[in-house]
């Protein structure tokens, strides 16, 4: 069903383009479309119904640090909640006074 008030959601954040005319989606490599891969307005042609339609990109970054090999993940967990693992110390030979 094409666009319209009632199925407009339909329409948002797809993994592809689809045409609000014939409801096909638009595949970005079979149409030679790499350029709606910018952040922007980019007016389209169908190629399945020869309609013009505008595709509006969004671009978001997201980063994430969570993997410390370094660390372990226990000393990651931790960290997140402000309480550090108490620290192990190197095993001590005492010294007797003998002979050696």
């Amino acid at each position: 069903m094409p666009l319209d008030a009632l199925n407009r959601l339909l329409y948002i954040a797809n993994r592809l383009p689809v045409c609000p005319h014939c409801d096909e989606e638009i595949g970005i490599g079979d149409n030679d479309l790499y350029r709606i891969y910018e952040e922007g307005e980019h007016e389209v042609d169908c190629p399945h119904c020869d309609e013009p339609f505008m595709v509006s990109t969004r671009i978001s970054h997201s980063f994430s640090t969570d993997e410390q090999p370094e660390l372990g993940l226990a000393k990651c967990r931790s960290i997140a909640a402000g309480t550090e693992p108490p620290a192990t110390s190197a095993p001590t030979t005492k010294d007797t006074g003998g002979e050696g």
